[in-house]
């Protein structure tokens, strides 16, 4: 997960430092965890971001849940524990419903705040670090 993160940031890098190339040229930041966790229910869970948008999915082609993040609306997430599961919270700035919430492919709910599930505290927080450098990442792109 963090070889894709740190392969994409010295690739966009390596583009925008190369004299002449153009915007368009330019390889934009990502960020792709692939699970939550090893075990059920975490590894249904998917987490992607371009540098507009963080999409937590949840269940084989999001079935049991989509979220859309707005970056620039969101706080930058918290660790939490919920029982014996690590939370990040992402909560909207304004205190508006920002975080657009559904299914499948369609999200046609909004609400104020979400949280993404991880299955131990250390992988909340290496998601955590990954989220700071890819945001740190699409500041310099």
């Amino acid at each position: 997960m963090r070889a894709t993160l740190i392969a994409t940031v010295l690739t966009a890098a390596a583009l925008m430092g190369a004299g002449g190339a153009s915007a368009q040229d330019r390889v934009q930041p990502s960020l792709n965890h692939g699970s939550t966790g090893r075990a059920a229910p975490f590894f249904y869970h998917q987490v992607r971001a371009d540098c507009e948008t963080l999409t937590h999915t949840f269940g084989r082609n999001a079935a049991w849940g989509r979220w859309s993040l707005p970056l620039s609306a969101v706080s930058a997430g918290t660790v939490v524990v919920e029982g014996e599961t690590a939370v990040v919270a992402f909560d909207c700035r304004d205190g508006s419903a920002c975080i657009a919430e559904g299914r499948w492919r369609e999200t046609n709910a909004y609400v104020e705040r979400h949280g993404i599930p991880f299955e131990t505290m250390a992988l909340a927080e290496h998601f955590l670090a990954d989220a700071q450098a890819f945001r740190a990442a699409c500041a310099a792109a």
